[in-house]
């Protein structure tokens, strides 16, 4: 997770890392810990220069990043603001004979000062520690009430969806089950259509996953996703939901089991409004290409 974290995998492994968590809850919360704990490392400087460099290079580069390690930073300042440096002792002659020159009231001055620090260090060790169960409350609270919410939308679509009716059976070369299934991850298409991303089926392989990147993050993390196969045949995905990812950004995943993929060029669209443009409707295209059997 650290070497996701630090940008050490290649995009190989950083894209398969990401279907990974995305698609497990236990695996996605890990990367959150994983994300705050480095967070806390670089803050206290407890990383050495390399991961240091990678830290600022790689992770730093995420508008979202830079605000969660400037509230760490403040945080931290903050809780450390009373605690000074003692001055350094002096010789024993050297206090025993300022103590010979002071006067009882100084004494005892000076003795009710040294109780004053001694409670105030005493009161900042027992905020420092309230603070990180708050923190770690208040993250667990937002974890449990993201997936209340995606509970709820569930619940409500399948007390909206309509009963189906009586189909006839799809052929069966139609039909996939998710082993079939195949991940496919996507950036938003270039404008170059050139560049179009070719993808080589293994095996047994006949439907896709799609793992698609966003570059915008959509209302209550609502999206929806259209396939266009070869043939001109569109297939709709509606209201998926998009997940963060910890680098920044967000993604959505969308699966199209009954739609074997057969060779030619296919294209997505996500549709959803921008958050961060005043609720703007956008829509960001994707294109790949099934290539024939043998073929790169």
């Amino acid at each position: 997770m650290v070497a996701y974290l630090l940008g050490e995998m290649s995009d190989n492994e950083q894209t398969q890392f990401e279907t990974r968590y995305l698609a497990d809850d236990t695996l996605f919360d890990q990367m959150l810990v994983a994300k705050e704990e480095l967070i806390d490392a670089y803050v206290r400087g407890h990383l050495d220069d390399d991961a240091r460099e990678k830290f600022e290079r790689h992770f730093l580069a995420s508008p979202e990043a830079q605000k969660e390690v400037a509230f760490a930073h403040a945080l931290r300042e903050k809780l450390n603001e009373p605690a000074r440096e003692a001055p350094a002792k002096a010789q024993r002659s050297r206090w025993l004979g300022w103590l010979d020159s002071w006067s009882v009231g100084e004494i005892g001055l000076a003795a009710a000062a040294l109780l004053l620090v001694m409670i105030g260090s005493g009161w900042l060790l027992v905020e420092n520690r309230k603070l990180r169960h708050e923190l770690s409350a208040l993250h667990a609270g937002r974890v449990n009430q993201l997936r209340r919410e995606e509970e709820l939308q569930q619940r409500l679509a399948q007390l909206l969806a309509p009963t189906p009716a009586p189909t006839v059976p799809l052929p069966p070369e139609r039909l996939a089950q998710n082993d079939d299934l195949v991940a496919i991850n996507l950036l938003p298409a270039a404008r170059d259509a050139a560049n179009t991303q070719v993808v080589n089926l293994p095996t047994g392989a006949r439907a896709p996953r799609l793992n698609l990147r966003l570059n915008f993050q959509p209302v209550a993390l609502r999206c929806h996703v259209t396939l266009q196969t070869p043939d001109g045949a569109k297939l709709e995905r509606r209201n998926l939901r998009a997940r963060p990812l910890p680098q920044g950004g967000f993604s959505v995943q969308a699966n199209f089991p009954a739609t074997p993929l057969k060779p030619g060029n296919y294209e997505v669209t996500v549709a959803g409004r921008d958050a961060d443009d005043d609720n703007q409707q956008v829509t960001i295209p994707y294109r790949f290409r099934v290539a024939p059997p043998g073929q790169q």
